[in-house]
């Protein structure tokens, strides 16, 4: 993770865990999600994986017809993607 030595303060994941098995997902959240609570780091997580969700806290938008919808949680989020809503 070349990133890393940069300090970013904006990290943008597009499908990140799309090629991953289980366990290197999960092990790849947890890293994530210690190094991401720097409050001072901002991350984009662009995904159609529901354990991305699942996994990785944070604030959730929905992209649909042109248009970017807040989410107010996870679960809302997975129903709307489940559902097609």
């Amino acid at each position: 993770m070349y990133f890393l030595s940069l300090n970013p303060k904006t990290i943008i994941f597009d499908e990140f865990t799309s090629a991953l098995d289980k366990t290197s997902s999960f092990d790849i959240y947890n890293f994530l999600n210690e190094y991401l609570s720097n409050p001072k780091i901002t991350s984009i997580n662009i995904t159609h994986n529901l354990s991305d969700l699942e996994y990785m806290p944070g604030s959730y938008y929905i992209f649909s017809d042109n248009s970017i919808s807040k989410i107010e949680d996870k679960e809302q989020a997975i129903e709307k993607y489940i559902k097609g809503v």
